[in-house]
């Protein structure tokens, strides 16, 4: 069922897995929309960026109201920046097998309230089928598994379409927009 942005948002609770299925043109405004919604209603969280760049993200959501102090950035990088973290609360790694420590890691140690993923499409085309099934079980497992608000977001375009079915089945509900 297609919603509008601000119907989709709403229906975002604590304690859930969503996959937000939608149009490449409405990606920026509905992440920041789901971001501001999971601060205000949520808590602090941690958002693994694959699609964009930290700083970018960054000051877009300070520009809607989100304060990015509240948020864990993890990058996904290129191979050779290597994984690190710097001062402003950007953690990087390249590898699904980095990705997923880490996010792990900060969703165990109990100071975030929701894993925010930025492009399951993206990351399928930087990985194959498998590879991208097996990480998104591993993470999504994880939020699960420490009963906090996980939102996969997936463009609705063909790349993504054999990746849908396999999303939806780990997710509790599945918006289109």
């Amino acid at each position: 069922m297609r919603v509008e942005i601000t119907q989709a948002v709403e229906k975002i609770r604590k304690k859930g897995i969503y996959l937000v299925k939608l149009g490449a043109k409405e990606q920026h405004a509905v992440c920041q929309a789901i971001v501001r919604h999971l601060g205000e209603k949520v808590g602090a969280g941690v958002y693994v960026i694959v699609d964009g760049k930290a700083d970018e993200v960054r000051s877009g959501l300070k520009k809607n109201g989100v304060d990015p102090s509240k948020i864990l950035f993890i990058q996904c990088g290129k191979k050779d920046e290597g994984h690190f973290e710097d001062d402003r609360g950007i953690r990087h790694a390249y590898t699904p097998t980095e990705i997923s420590l880490t996010a792990a890691d900060e969703i165990a140690s109990g100071k975030y309230d929701y894993l925010f993923f930025n492009s399951a499409t993206t990351f399928l085309m930087l990985h194959d089928m498998e590879t991208t099934g097996r990480f998104m079980q591993y993470i999504l497992g994880k939020v699960k598994l420490f009963g906090i608000t996980g939102i996969v977001i997936a463009l609705n375009d063909g790349h993504s379409q054999a990746l849908m079915p396999m999303l939806a089945e780990l997710c509790d509900e599945v918006l289109e927009i």
